[in-house]
């Protein structure tokens, strides 16, 4: 008899739970965010380059490294992934931000000054990202 009162107050709370989840799920990101994209570039990355032979960066130079979304206070917000072609996308709590990007293993050193960028809720900002690598 205890087991079949231990059965049906178990699946009491379940229910209770999953109900109580239900009334409390937060409102949709896309109502209280706003979004942040753009296409890092990275270059040159030879010498003599032209528009007939151009050199072009292999996928995994972007895919090896991440941007470093921080707070107006300096604080690590978010890392964000960037795709092979240099792309990223991210949503972000409205505010000012500061992109910088790691590893710090390509580009001249010193010379990268992380840019800000401002998200406001429902919109979209757009951030594209050169890297010089300062070959010339």
């Amino acid at each position: 008899m205890s087991l079949r009162i231990l059965v049906v107050f178990l699946g009491a709370c379940l229910i209770a739970s999953c109900a109580t989840n239900q009334i409390s799920s937060p409102v949709s990101n896309s109502e209280t965010v706003g979004y942040l994209q753009g296409q890092v570039t990275i270059g040159p990355l030879c010498p003599v380059e032209t528009v007939d032979n151009p050199c072009l960066p292999d996928p995994s130079l972007f895919t090896s490294h991440k941007l470093l979304i921080f707070s107006a206070d300096k604080k690590l917000v978010k890392e964000v992934d960037i795709d092979g072609s240099g792309n990223y996308r991210t949503d972000l709590m409205p505010g000012t931000y500061t992109v910088d990007f790691k590893p710090r293993d390509i580009g001249i050193p010193g010379t990268f000054d992380p840019p800000k960028a401002e998200i406001r809720q429902g919109e979209t900002t757009i951030l594209n990202i050169h890297i010089d690598t300062g070959i010339r």
